[in-house]
């Protein structure tokens, strides 16, 4: 887990930038301290981070990049992207 000085660091923005896409909604953390709210980035969101990025290089708004994210499931959330896509590949195989 990393804080988000660290986070921001790693993914080439500002912790500033960081607190706005929470505000928005768009890059959530990890985790919040309840007591310190002290936010916590795992670093399966350094993919999204980057994605943000790119997208917003290639002159998408934020309403559009978080609109984009929408049609995508999260990383690591198993109830939508599963693994049963790479079942149903490995079972085509010959």
């Amino acid at each position: 887990m990393f804080s988000i000085g660290e986070f921001a660091r790693l993914g080439g923005v500002s912790v500033r930038t960081l607190r706005h896409y929470d505000k928005i909604g768009l890059l959530r953390p990890a985790t919040v301290d309840p007591d310190t709210g002290y936010r916590g980035y795992s670093a399966a969101r350094l993919g999204q981070i980057s994605r943000i990025i790119a997208l917003k290089e290639l002159g998408l708004s934020l309403a559009q990049v978080r609109r984009q994210r929408l049609l995508r499931p999260e990383s690591g959330d198993r109830s939508r992207t599963g693994t049963g896509g790479r079942r149903a590949c490995a079972a085509s195989r010959p």
